[in-house]
């Protein structure tokens, strides 16, 4: 079967056989392309299913296990899916649409191989992508073949690593110049649509896609990083990606070799890397359209495009592993190697890095562009990845955490130009510079300070700073335990206004700290179970700093008020704050304290107990006033003399649960949750002798050792959820807390439902989610 030359040239054949087998569907498998103009693997699934007499579908699955998964990046490919759901049906073309979620994981593809007749999809080359689609073709009973869509010169076509863009350039001349003079043929065929079952629940793209509020709910049902935060005031899509091109090409190219250096200038570049990423605009549409202009400007974009672009594609097409040191020209290993002892005088934890606490402003203002804006201008990135080699101990170091930081937050992150970016700081196609310098040895030099000296960095810090959304007032957190901490550390970073409101005399909330007779005692919780991996950095971060210890499988929280003081760094505190009121009036929320002052909030993420925050409100939902928490009673046991070993072992017998302390004249007894539920109403006098009558008094060292002692007993009534809470789905209300996510009644609860409370709370607030009611127009393709 012969395919047109302008798609049998993109076609890589992952199986002998090249026609349908079976009656299936022909399926074309969308995973890195979203849109319906100039789709080449579309087209290939066009032609086939019209010369073969198959039925046509369209698949697009977003899953969560791809690199860095994220509300960011599955939002903007949620854009995509809405207008690929139009564009398609206009076309007469059945697409179908899966999101991976909580109870809707089955193995799509794995059934598509037993069920279509060919499958077809677009080509990748990075894993794990490549990794799937391999498992696919050695499952499936039928032909499956790549197309490139992502690049002019097609990869099977050339597909080769050259060391130097210049050599790219001059070695792909002719192929380069035939493609950006052709117009992308339009195939009139209309294949029948698919018309059977599918091997999963699909969505309805129309209202679950393009209503935020339902948008929203599934969002939440997936397992991915709600920390970084979708850009709010940025749609994706097809749609999007074309209009965007058509005011660049209309009033910014023509300045563009003048402006495209001006890190500062945020329109002197057309800001399509990432729509160029996703596959929602056509290389192909773009070369020719800018060849067409014919200007110097237009020259020097289609460069930028079709070389530096294409020459990392090319080459990451080439590799097996695209990513390590492995991949660097042999003078910058030797040359990595030989300065691993020079002192770094300045290094900083990963957590650090992604959030841009580090000395240098210009590298600070780089990462809050990608933090916040999901963008980092390209005259920037070299200065931004070659400073991270200062500041880590090795070169895989440095590599691993630029391209992770990269590929979380850049919205054209995980790309082979992100890739070979990050490899080109370390020396990738680039030659050695003599003498060597500290650190970067032969490896090429770019000086912050020398970089800040050419750059207008008041502007530069006025666009990567700005916050994602203002709002009228703060946005305010009821609660400075972990969960309140952790939500207002997020929504800070991201810019808001946030002021937090605690009734404690110092942050901690169940992670509190007890002085007793000059030993301090940490009474609350110190666990840290189930803490959830989208988390992991901010862990190694207190690991390294001395904030958590592990001990054997568990974890514990060394000094809580501390951790959570330092979450709260550059943010406003009240303590000794009782909230009493929370309501909703008008546009605003207010909140009233015991002395009758009232703060006003843009929105309100509360963390208290469910029953206390049933009283601070009127229309609380009624199952707040009596949800089930498990109490328990503390004893805090201080002396002059450490603890003996025999009390401890006397406790442990009597499977009562004890916590350690720095201070070693210091226990903390927790007495077991059915005691405590059984004595909830006890007094504290009444605690304490019954602790004493159960460890008995057949021990002299333990009885003179206590009778030596300060005792002191807390009832923690709410110290830990028994389930999980009922929503008050009020407007820009969230809720956080252990009761709030799985598995409840854990820290990791805690920690989970403050990051996706936060989200929550961003999205309400400043979200811009009205997809276009507008058909894609035939013009601007």
């Amino acid at each position: 079967m012969d395919l047109p030359a302008h798609l049998a040239e993109r076609c890589q054949w992952l199986t002998e056989g090249q026609t349908p087998t079976g009656e299936g569907p022909v399926v074309v498998w969308l995973k890195s392309s979203f849109r319906t103009h100039e789709h080449p693997a579309v087209d290939v699934g066009r032609w086939i299913a019209h010369h073969q007499k198959r039925q046509l579908l369209v698949y697009h699955g977003l899953d969560e296990r791809y690199p860095h998964a994220s509300l960011r990046h599955h939002n903007m490919i949620l854009d995509a899916a809405v207008d690929m759901h139009r564009g398609f049906e206009t076309q007469g073309i059945r697409y179908a649409f899966h999101l991976a979620r909580k109870g809707h994981r089955p193995a799509v593809m794995a059934a598509f191989a037993k069920q279509a007749s060919m499958i077809i999809t677009d080509l990748f080359p990075l894993p794990p992508w490549t990794d799937w689609v391999r498992s696919v073709a050695a499952k499936a009973r039928c032909p499956v073949v790549e197309v490139d869509c992502h690049c002019v010169i097609p990869m099977p076509l050339y597909g080769r690593s050259v060391d130097r863009p210049y050599k790219f350039r001059d070695g792909t001349k002719r192929l380069r110049k035939q493609r950006v003079q052709r117009s992308w043929p339009i195939l009139d065929l209309a294949p029948e649509a698919y018309g059977g079952e599918l091997p999963f629940t699909e969505l309805h793209v129309e209202p679950q896609l393009t209503t935020p509020a339902q948008r929203w709910d599934l969002l939440r049902q997936c397992e991915i990083d709600p920390t970084v935060h979708p850009l709010w005031r940025v749609r994706g899509g097809e749609i999007t990606a074309l209009e965007r091109w058509e005011a660049f090409k209309e009033k910014g190219l023509s300045g563009y070799a003048r402006r495209r250096n001006n890190a500062a200038d945020q329109n002197g570049v057309s800001r399509l890397s990432a729509f160029i990423h996703y596959g929602m605009i056509s290389t192909m549409k773009i070369a020719r359209e800018c060849a067409e202009v014919g200007t110097k400007s237009a020259d020097k974009y289609l460069d930028e495009l079709l070389v530096f672009r294409e020459h990392a594609w090319h080459h990451i097409a080439s590799t097996n592993d695209p990513y390590g040191k492995h991949n660097l020209p042999e003078w910058a290993r030797i040359s990595w190697q030989s300065t691993l002892d020079d002192p770094r005088t300045t290094t900083y934890t990963f957590r650090e890095l992604e959030r841009g606490k580090v000395h240098d402003p210009l590298w600070a203002a780089c990462q809050s562009s990608l933090l916040r804006h999901g963008e980092l201008h390209n005259n920037v990135r070299m200065t931004w990845g070659k400073s991270i080699a200062l500041w880590t101990p090795d070169v895989e170091t440095s590599m691993e955490q630029g391209q992770a930081l990269n590929d979380k937050y850049a919205l054209d992150g995980r790309d082979p130009s992100s890739v070979v970016g990050v490899q080109w700081c370390h020396g990738l196609f680039d030659r050695p510079f003599h003498p060597p310098a500290h650190i970067l040895g032969l490896v090429r030099q770019r000086d912050s300070r020398t970089h800040m000296s050419r750059l207008d960095m008041d502007g530069f810090t006025r666009v990567t700073n700005a916050p994602v959304a203002e709002t009228e007032e703060p946005l305010i957190v009821i609660g400075a335990g972990l969960a309140g901490a952790v939500a207002a550390r997020i929504l800070k970073d991201y810019g808001f206004d946030v002021l937090v409101l605690d009734k404690g005399r110092r942050v901690g909330g169940r992670y509190s700290q007890r002085r007793l007779d000059e030993v301090v005692v940490a009474h609350g919780a110190r666990q840290l179970d189930a803490w959830p991996q989208f988390l992991d950095a901010w862990k190694q971060d207190a690991i390294l700093k001395g904030h958590i210890k592990i001990e054997g499988d568990s974890m514990y929280l060394c000094d809580g008020p501390a951790y959570i003081a330092e979450l709260l760094d550059g943010i406003e505190v009240l303590n000794s704050i009782t909230v009493t009121g929370v309501e909703r009036e008008g546009s605003l929320w207010s909140v009233r304290d015991d002395d009758g002052f009232v703060w006003k909030a843009s929105g309100v993420l509360l963390t208290a107990p469910l029953p206390q925050l049933h009283t601070m409100m009127e229309h609380a939902p009624p199952s707040w006033e009596h949800h089930t928490y498990m109490p328990t009673w503390s004893v805090i046991i201080a002396s002059s003399e450490p603890v003996p070993t025999s009390l401890r072992e006397r406790l442990e017998e009597l499977n009562i649960h004890t916590e350690s302390n720095d201070d070693p004249r210091g226990l903390v007894v927790h007495l077991p949750e059915q005691w405590s539920v059984e004595h909830l109403e006890f007094q504290r006098s009444d605690v304490v002798d019954s602790l004493l009558s159960m460890i008995g008094s057949g021990d002299e060292h333990i009885n003179g050792w206590m009778k030596a002692s300060s005792l002191h007993a807390h009832r923690w009534r709410y110290a830990r959820a028994a389930t999980r809470g009922e929503r008050a789905n009020l407007p820009l209300f969230v809720e956080a807390g252990d009761a709030w996510a799985e598995p409840v009644g854990t820290a990791g609860a805690a920690l989970s439902s403050a990051a996706w409370a936060a989200a929550d709370l961003a999205w309400q607030c400043s979200h811009t989610l009205k997809p276009s009611k507008r058909r894609i127009q035939q013009t601007l393709m």
